[in-house]
C-alpha cells in the first residue's frame, strides 16, 4: 500500500454517524443555459438516494437563467450559489464544492449541466463502488451520448505524453464491452464522484484553468497520492456534449492549447517540460498543417486550418507569461483574431 494511504481514516466513515449512507453533494454549474440545467435538475428529482443535496452554481449568467432556475427549483430543495462573475468551470464549481463541504458532505459529485440522469439509483451505485475499497478516491462512470444513447462518450481514459486525451470507448456503440469496473488514469469532470479526503489533501479544483484540463490535473495528483481512479459501468448518465461552448470558435482551440501547456508545465519535471515545450512548438509551427490534412475529421469542422494553427501559435506565444487563464485573456484573444480578419 502507498505510504500516503497508511493509517488514514476515511472522513466519510467519521461523519457517518446519523445516516446509513454517506452524504453526497451534487454540484451542477450553469452559465447562460437554462434549458440544459433545468433538464438536469429535473432528472435529479427522481433520485432514490436520500442522503444527498443538490447545489446549482450560477456563473453570473447574463441571460436570466440563474434567476429562472432559482424560481423554478429552490422550493424543491436545490441550494443555489450565485457567483459575482463568470469564473470558468473549476473556480465556478469550487464555490459549490466549498459550500457542500462546509455543509458536511462526505462526497462531492460533479455533474455537467448537460447531463441527464436516467438511473434513479446511480448515486447509491457510485457510493457503493467507492466504499468498496478505501484506496478508491474518485469514481467515474459510463457516460453515454444524448440523444444517441447507444453510443459511448466516455468511460474515463488516459493522457498521452504529447498532451492529447483519450476517452476509452469514445464513439463506440455500447455492446457491453466496458461493463467491467477498471482503473483509469483520469476521470471526466462531467461525472466525477470524489471522496471528501481528496479535497483535504489536494484542495479544491485547480483554478489556473478556465475550462478544461482541471480534471486532468485533479486526477493526476490524486493518483500520485496513491488513490485509485475507478471507472464503474453501473454509474451512468446521458451527456449532450459540447453545449457549453461553440466548437467552431477558435477561442476554444486557444484555451485548450494553453491549458495543455499549463498542465504539462505544472506536472512535469522542469527539464522534462522545457524539452516537451520545445518539441511541441516545432510541431505547432511546422507539422500541424500536415497532420491536419491527414486527419481532418479529428479537428473542428467548419474552421480553416490556418485559423486553427494561428490559435495554437498564439497560445504557445502566451504560455511563458501565463500562470492562470482568465475570461479576460480569452476575450483579448478573440479580439486579436477579429482584428487580424479585418
Amino acid at each position: 500500500m502507498n505510504a500516503t494511504l497508511k493509517n488514514k481514516t476515511s472522513v466519510s466513515q467519521k461523519t457517518r454517524t446519523n445516516s446509513l449512507w454517506p452524504e453526497v453533494g451534487v454540484v451542477v454549474l450553469n452559465w447562460n443555459n437554462y434549458e440544459d440545467s433545468a433538464r438536469c435538475l429535473s432528472s435529479l428529482e427522481a433520485i432514490t438516494y436520500d442522503s444527498h443535496s443538490v447545489y446549482l452554481v450560477d456563473n453570473d449568467s447574463q441571460d436570466g437563467s440563474g434567476k429562472k432556475l432559482f424560481d423554478e427549483f429552490h422550493d424543491s430543495g436545490v441550494q443555489f450559489v450565485f457567483n459575482e462573475r463568470n469564473l470558468g468551470f473549476a473556480a465556478g464549481c469550487n464555490r459549490g464544492i466549498k459550500k457542500a463541504l462546509d455543509d458536511g458532505c462526505d462526497y462531492i459529485l460533479l455533474l455537467n449541466n448537460d447531463c441527464i440522469v436516467y438511473d434513479k439509483d446511480f448515486i447509491r451505485k457510485s457510493v457503493m463502488a467507492s466504499e468498496s475499497n478505501k484506496n478508491i478516491g474518485i469514481v467515474g462512470g459510463k457516460i453515454l451520448f444524448w440523444p444517441d444513447t447507444q453510443r459511448i462518450w466516455s468511460t474515463g481514459g488516459y493522457i498521452k505524453f504529447w498532451g492529447s486525451e483519450v476517452h476509452i470507448g469514445h464513439g463506440e456503440k455500447d455492446k457491453g464491452q466496458y461493463d467491467r469496473a477498471a482503473d483509469r488514469r483520469f476521470i471526466s469532470g462531467a461525472l466525477m464522484l470524489i471522496k471528501r479526503e481528496i479535497f483535504d489533501h489536494l484542495g479544491l479544483l485547480p483554478e489556473v484553468y478556465f475550462f478544461g484540463k482541471e480534471e486532468w490535473e485533479f486526477s493526476t495528483r490524486a493518483a500520485r497520492l496513491g488513490y485509485r481512479l475507478l471507472y464503474h459501468p453501473n454509474f451512468s448518465v446521458y451527456h449532450e456534449a459540447s453545449n457549453s461552448h461553440d466548437s467552431r470558435d477558435p477561442t476554444y482551440v486557444y484555451n485548450g492549447t494553453l491549458s495543455k501547456i499549463l498542465y504539462k508545465r505544472r506536472n512535469l519535471a522542469k527539464l522534462q517540460f522545457w524539452v516537451w515545450f520545445a518539441i511541441y512548438k516545432l510541431y505547432v509551427r511546422h507539422l500541424f498543417s500536415f497532420k491536419y490534412r491527414l486527419h481532418k475529421r479529428r479537428y473542428l469542422q467548419g474552421v480553416r486550418v490556418n485559423v486553427l494553427r494561428q490559435a495554437m501559435i498564439e497560445a504557445v506565444r502566451d504560455a511563458p507569461r501565463t500562470d492562470k487563464i482568465s475570461e479576460e485573456m480569452l476575450i483579448d484573444f478573440r479580439n486579436r483574431m477579429r482584428d487580424n480578419d479585418t
